[in-house]
């Protein structure tokens, strides 16, 4: 016989296994991919602060050739077609179809060799209001989810001493 907490666990397990869990992850991958190009387009950090600003005469290029001369991450267009982000079974992961522009992406979120200018939210970025917003609604994807009504069966067992 299965303590109810095992059978509780178990019900949470199956939730998290099911084909609904996978669209919630869909659902996160779409609140932070819109969450991360808005930011681009905005020039921010994935903490709300301003990225560092572009050097003159770059941004003079990138003027000259009809684009905002900041740090937004649109030249080519190239970062922002080949953008995505993909659902697994149990995580959503972000990045670029195109192996050169992931390169070129990943050099400057980590700043090798470029000034950094990072996308991507950490850790680090969760309390920025945000970051809180993406936040509130992941929870309330799950919560939805895990409380979803269902029928858990369990026998009860009472000892009277």
């Amino acid at each position: 016989m299965k303590k109810l907490a095992k059978i509780i666990l178990d019900d949470v397990k199956s939730q998290i296994n099911s084909n609904k869990f996978t669209k919630v992850l869909d659902d996160i991958g779409t609140i932070y991919s819109d969450s991360i190009e808005s930011m681009n387009r905005k020039s921010l950090e994935p903490d709300g602060s301003d990225r560092f600003p572009l050097v003159e005469s770059y941004a003079k290029y990138k003027s000259d050739i009809g684009r905002k001369p900041e740090p937004d991450f649109f030249y080519t267009g190239d970062a922002d077609a080949t953008f995505m982000y993909q659902a697994k079974k149990k995580s959503v992961s972000f990045g670029y179809s195109d192996s050169s522009v992931a390169n070129y992406m990943e050099d400057h979120e980590q700043g090798y060799g470029v000034p950094q200018r990072r996308q991507f939210p950490i850790e680090q970025d969760s309390s920025s209001s945000e970051q809180q917003s993406n936040i509130e609604d992941v929870k309330t994807f799950v919560f939805d989810l895990l409380n979803e009504k269902r029928t858990i069966h369990a026998d009860l067992i009472i000892n009277m001493k």
